[in-house]
């Protein structure tokens, strides 16, 4: 089981690398209206997509081991569940353009809505897979899925595909991968029986509400600039999103999966959890709050030389929603203790208030700032997800505020010194005779910002640095052993 959880770890991290930069050749590729087009498609499908297995694949995975029958029937209804969707999202493809004003969303949305019925497909072997700890088959189809979806994405749209690049990718990722998961896990279709899944719907309730209200103020956003402005905009402001959340995605991401079973073994103990809670939140806010700052400083540089000059406007974005990241980063810790301290439902009530206010201060946003008004609306989306978690895990390790406060000095003290080295490097290379090409000039910022972040990090670092400090060395150490 431990091989097997490493390849999939393996596999997951490799697969995301490569998804990343298939990403950002495609972006480079498409305009801002053809990735707009395509994003307002696919979020479109987003929530249909989530309802389909009524939360049983996650109450599959948690709960005892149920009969093959119970999985099958489980599958059959998911199945039938995802093609009944998919044809009512269908048949709403043209409101749905004329509604977003792009009668061109209405093919793009008869493609994408097949991947509804692939998604229920793949739902309830997937949950059976992880359940019977298959974590290296899962990992292999998703590693396939990440490649058949990036390589097709990337193939269409250097061909001039535009937005089918990205739906069509979408799709053929979903089917190819299917297939060997279909071939290995095996479920038969059988008539659904409600007394075997009405145990499984009642488990996956709180989850799928859970999941609802997530998916309604995460896509808030995107639907709505759909709606009052343009597929253009929509583009600019998915980009800029995209980078803001990259270091959550990608590196909070493995940490939480990391620390989850500790909080869950000391769970009843305070102490351990609050200096637990203490050195994490001092090294999230250096491993996050850094790059993120690093990125805001660098991004008119950036982007331009990283995506082409049609993608400028979308750098302009990343002062507000880089603050809504680094809370979200912040916040993700926070609600991790308070779950395992019973005390869930208050990211869940979190949840549900963002989903209700989202939508009207969204567009009371764009209707004051347009693009930007909606990114500021995003802070505040993000204060009422995650600051009361915040507030109750302190209350719930007994940590006082000024604790609390102490355990981002060193990210103030690193990001500091990254703002006047970037700054004082960027002004130094004004001054020459010869102005540095746009390659260097980003490379050197980046560089000169790193070595200044770290360098401030470990001389300027609490109790989190020193432990880290210490787990190097010890490491270190072992590896350089001298054989007896």
């Amino acid at each position: 089981m431990a091989g097997a959880a490493i390849i999939s770890g393996g596999l997951r991290v490799l697969a995301q690398t490569l998804t990343w930069l298939m990403t950002l050749g495609t972006v480079r590729l498409l305009t801002p209206d053809d990735y707009g087009l395509a994003g307002l498609a696919m979020t479109c499908l987003t929530m249909p997509s989530i309802l389909i297995d009524l939360g049983m694949g996650p109450a599959i995975q948690s709960m005892a081991q149920q009969e093959r029958r119970t999985q099958a029937e489980a599958h059959t209804l998911v199945v039938a569940i995802g093609g009944t969707v998919a044809m009512v999202v269908a048949t709403l493809s043209f409101p749905l353009a004329d509604f977003f004003g792009r009668p061109e969303l209405q093919l793009l949305l008869l493609v994408a809505a097949f991947g509804i019925l692939l998604e229920a497909l793949r739902a309830i072997p997937t949950a059976v897979a992880l359940r019977s700890f298959q974590f290296a088959l899962v990992a292999r189809t998703d590693f396939l899925r990440s490649m058949v979806g990036g390589t097709a994405t990337i193939g269409l749209a250097w061909q001039g595909a535009g937005a089918w690049s990205i739906v069509v990718g979408a799709v053929a990722a979903n089917l190819l991968s299917l297939l060997p998961l279909l071939r290995a896990v095996g479920i038969p279709l059988c008539w659904p029986r409600r007394s075997s899944l009405t145990p499984l719907v009642q488990y996956g309730r709180l989850m799928l509400i859970g999941r609802t209200t997530w998916q309604a103020w995460a896509n808030a956003d995107t639907l709505t600039l759909g709606r009052m402005m343009s597929v253009t905009a929509v583009g600019h402001f998915a980009v800029a999103k995209t980078f803001a959340m990259l270091p959550q995605e990608k590196l909070l991401s493995v940490l939480m999966g990391i620390t989850t079973s500790f909080f869950a073994d000391r769970a009843s103990d305070r102490e351990a959890l609050k200096a637990y809670l203490l050195e994490l939140t001092e090294l999230i806010a250096l491993g996050m709050g850094l790059p993120l700052l690093g990125l805001l400083l660098v991004s008119h540089d950036l982007f331009p030389l990283l995506l082409g000059d049609h993608w400028t406007e979308s750098a302009g974005l990343l002062p507000l929603l880089i603050p809504a990241a680094f809370l979200s980063c912040i916040g993700v810790l926070a609600n991790q203790i308070i779950t395992v301290r019973g005390r869930a439902s208050i990211a869940t009530w979190g949840s549900t208030v963002a989903a209700i206010i989202a939508f009207p201060l969204f567009a009371a946003g764009i209707w004051l700032g347009g693009v930007a008004g909606l990114a500021a609306g995003s802070i505040v989306i993000s204060i009422v997800i995650n600051v009361p978690g915040i507030i109750d895990v302190l209350q719930e390790t007994s940590t006082t505020p000024r604790e609390y406060a102490r355990a981002f000095l060193p990210a103030c003290w690193s990001g500091a010194a990254v703002i006047v080295t970037v700054t004082g490097v960027r002004a130094l290379l004004a001054t020459l005779p010869e102005s540095p090409g746009p390659v260097v000039l980003t490379a050197s910022l980046i560089t000169s910002g790193a070595v200044a972040g770290m360098g401030t990090m470990f001389l300027c670092g609490g109790p989190g640095v020193q432990h880290l400090r210490r787990a190097i060395r010890a490491r270190h150490l072992r590896h350089h052993q001298p054989l007896s």
